[in-house]
């Protein structure tokens, strides 16, 4: 068995994953690994431990799910597999982003068994121009035919970016890089995101500056981010302007093994201290609010573990969590105009 499901809470509904278990369990005794740990995001941690009963049955191995939250495919628990002496590592949900690690990892790429038609004809009304852009998460990538089928039918010209930066498939689109999206930003109207949460269909709004409608399958929601993106940008501008005045900046480095950028934090913090700032490199596996209590002489503090942060997390603090792009706007002077604005340009 490759599929797992889950009953949603609502029961309205339920969700398939192919996680072709049939595969990783071949992995696992071709690989003669006795101890395994399971790596898992956010939403797909509920199942966890179906999978585990699976792989534990078909291999004989001993299983450990890492409970700790996993961001992407930048995240992955090297140290974590290290200290509990495991034989390989499985890291679910996401396409290959790191080589050559300490021990072996295996990326599950997972994908949803959800039918599209629907939330796309949804979509339609909302999508701008005759030119669309298609893209998603990589949970929905292997089903882009059928979206390509209904907006072709409905008199769409349809745009899919082939795969560039981090992005193994086409369309695809991660949390930190919009290169296939932006890659055709110039054939299209307005863009599709399928998908769930605003995150990603954000993203690709601010990195191609075209209107973005998000279609989620999972609960058929359909949503024109607009009203979101301005609300975020009025934020990330209001935070940019305090920065400006600010003398003392934290140089944030991500000790996660995908986020852990020090050239970068090399780059920004020489280019802030010719701005006559003063500079301290921060490293943290985590970033949370607790960072401005355990140092409140800093004014301002960037990220360069991951864009999101900033991004997203800002609400929680009370100092601006800037990105590399964001700081070196801040201290010339602050953003003049939207062209200028690029919080991805560094990653």
């Amino acid at each position: 068995m490759g599929r797992v499901k889950r009953e949603a809470s609502s029961n309205l509904f339920f969700v398939m994953y192919d996680f072709g278990l049939n595969r990783v369990a071949e992995d696992i005794l071709r690989m003669k690994a006795a101890n395994v740990a399971l790596q898992l995001p956010e939403g797909l941690k509920p199942y966890a431990l179906s999978i585990a009963k699976e792989l534990e049955a078909k291999t004989g191995s001993r299983i450990f799910i890492l409970a700790d939250p996993c961001y992407g495919g930048c995240d992955v628990a090297i140290d974590e597999a290290k200290r509990l002496r495991v034989d390989l590592l499985i890291h679910f949900g996401h396409s290959e982003m790191l080589k050559g690690l300490e021990i072996p990892v295996i990326y599950v790429e997972s994908f949803m068994d959800l039918a599209l038609n629907k939330v796309i004809k949804d979509s339609l009304n909302l999508l701008k121009g005759s030119r669309i852009g298609v893209v998603s998460i990589i949970q929905h990538s292997t089903r882009l035919k059928e979206a390509i089928e209904v907006l072709k039918e409905a008199g769409k010209e349809v745009r899919v970016a082939p795969p560039l930066g981090r992005v193994k498939y086409p369309g695809q689109v991660l949390g930190c890089d919009y290169s296939s999206a932006k890659s055709i930003a110039d054939e299209v109207d307005s863009f599709l995101f399928i998908g769930g949460g605003v995150m990603h269909p954000l993203g690709v709004r601010i990195v191609t500056r075209k209107p973005v409608v998000a279609a989620d399958p999972l609960t058929g929601k359909v949503e024109d981010v607009e009203q979101r993106y301005r609300r975020l940008i009025s934020i990330r501008m209001t935070k940019i302007a305090e920065a400006s005045n600010a003398k003392i900046f934290g140089v944030v480095l991500g000790l996660k093994p995908g986020q852990l950028r020090p050239q970068l934090a090399d780059r920004l913090t020489e280019e802030l201290t010719k701005h006559g700032k003063r500079t301290f490199l921060l490293a943290c596996r985590e970033v949370t609010p607790s960072i401005e209590a355990s140092f409140s002489e800093v004014e301002v503090f960037v990220i360069t573990a991951c864009p999101l942060i900033p991004l997203f997390d800002q609400e929680a603090y009370h100092k601006p969590l800037l990105t590399p792009q964001e700081a070196l706007l801040a201290v010339k002077g602050g953003c003049q105009s939207l062209e200028e604005y690029e919080p991805f340009k560094w990653f």
